[in-house]
């Protein structure tokens, strides 16, 4: 009965650690500026995305889908925008 619950925890706890290697890697000497500005976007998002998609899944699955692509185009015109800077 507990094997359920807890692999689903490890399989969640592995998808939240796992860029953390990748994340610091990426600016060694700004480690702990990365890391909390990497937990701030992400409570952005489910401070965001948890009013917003029941509102769009009135609309049906389709409307969350395009809600979804429609911001991580976003977050990719943000990210291209601060390369070319």
């Amino acid at each position: 009965m507990l094997g359920v619950p807890l692999m689903g925890f490890l399989i969640a706890r592995a998808g939240w650690m796992a860029p953390f290697p990748l994340m610091t890697e990426l600016a060694p000497l700004a480690r702990a500026t990365l890391m909390s500005f990497n937990v701030a976007a992400l409570s952005l998002g489910r401070a965001l995305g948890a009013p917003l998609a029941p509102f769009l899944y009135h609309f049906g699955f389709l409307a969350v889908a395009a809600g979804a692509v429609g911001f991580n185009l976003l977050a990719l015109l943000g990210a291209l925008r601060k390369i070319q800077k």
